[in-house]
């Protein structure tokens, strides 16, 4: 009984001060304490969290319309501005733990709309790995602006995550921000992405061409880990990245029909092709092919097969039927393994020999263009 009056004392004196935190703070309503924000840092080479805030409101609003969300600008701007407004109040600063669920709490009786609100409380979202993701747009964009400003940010005056040390974060931040873009399949360039976090802290930093590759670096090595985590094999992996490394869905997408196409017996046979072309490939010296020049029945064959195959991949490719690209480009097996037994590429006319070159080379384009296949390992 006395342990539990204990307790019971110190939740009753927590609970107390709460209320009183509560009815001081909504003394002023939320938009009154962003200017407050000038007070606190957030990193000293990158300014305060009021500075932060103005970052994060230009992103944001440049998110959105790049989005082609402008119906929903309003509610993202005002969700922008009162982001972080919470922090300042005496009850965050008191818990915490509550950042963003009193910012919503806060606004909602400061007389915001419940967008607004919601999109506050959504822009701290994913907090941890497995947590929920925003549900609304406001809340997406909003969440990922303040995510990559953290991120552009640090990665410019060199707080790097290295081993242990991530002090802000930002390994959780570039996941959250990864998971929201494929989870709602967000039209998102990573390179825009970046692009976009480094202008905006062009007044505080300078923002390099190599600090930008570094944070596509780190957000692909987080992506790495999501991929295994899907079950996706390491070289299949490699074989997509090199293909595609920018639009993560469509990335997603192409490894996940690589990955099934990889059961099939026709992928087998199709993986041999593609090395055996690919082998000879490399000394083309460019990729104009005259079908005059073409003097075998075998790579007559093999030219017109590629140009039907060719029309359809284009095809299915503008559709991101990547399973369907994949499938038509195992009936180039058979005619690639008719030309190299009937066909001797590397003649002594130059000519003839310059043209069945340029031929592998175009194949060669054509079997990369879902993922690299010659990084499959058989």
């Amino acid at each position: 009984p006395e342990v539990r009056q204990g307790f019971e004392r110190v939740l009753a004196a927590r609970l107390a001060d709460a209320k009183f935190f509560w009815q001081v703070d909504r003394k002023t309503p939320l938009e009154g304490y962003v200017e407050k924000l000038k007070g606190i840092v957030f990193q000293e080479a990158l300014g305060t969290m009021h500075a932060k805030t103005a970052r994060i409101v230009d992103l944001a609003v440049m998110l959105a319309k790049e989005l082609g969300w402008e119906e929903d600008l309003s509610v993202v701007q005002r969700a922008a501005k009162l982001a972080k407004a919470d922090l300042v109040t005496n009850m965050v600063y008191e818990f915490p733990e509550l950042q963003g669920v009193m910012g919503r709490e806060y606004a909602l009786r400061s007389g915001e709309p419940p967008a607004v609100a919601k999109a506050i409380y959504e822009h701290y979202l994913p907090r941890f790995a497995g947590d929920e993701l925003p549900e609304t747009v406001p809340g997406m964009i909003v969440s990922i602006a303040d995510k990559m400003d953290s991120i552009a940010g640090c990665f410019a005056v060199g707080l790097i995550p290295t081993g242990s040390q991530d002090p802000y974060a930002l390994r959780r931040q570039a996941l959250g921000i990864i998971q929201i873009i494929l989870t709602k399949q967000l039209d998102l360039p990573l390179t825009s992405l970046i692009h976009w976090a480094q202008a905006g802290l062009a007044d505080q930093v300078e923002a390099t061409p190599q600090t930008a590759k570094q944070i596509g670096e780190f957000f692909l090595g987080r992506l790495r880990g999501i991929l295994t985590g899907e079950g996706i094999r390491y070289d299949v992996i490699d074989a997509v990245l090199a293909v595609e490394s920018d639009r993560l869905p469509d990335l997603m997408a192409r490894c996940q029909a690589v990955t099934r196409a990889l059961d099939s017996e026709g992928m087998a046979r199709l993986l041999v092709a593609c090395e055996r072309v690919a082998n000879l490939a490399a000394k083309a010296d460019d990729r104009r092919v005259d079908p005059g020049l073409l003097a075998e029945s075998a790579e007559k064959e093999l030219y017109q097969v590629y140009r039907q195959v060719n029309d359809k991949v284009t095809k299915k490719l503008a559709a991101a039927d990547y399973q369907g690209a994949l499938a038509e480009l195992v009936h180039l097996s058979g005619p690639i393994d008719a030309f190299f037994d009937q066909v001797l590429v590397m003649v002594e006319d130059e000519d003839l020999r310059r043209n069945r070159l340029a031929l592998l080379g175009i194949l060669t384009d054509l079997l990369t263009c879902v993922a690299d296949l010659r990084l499959i390992v058989t």
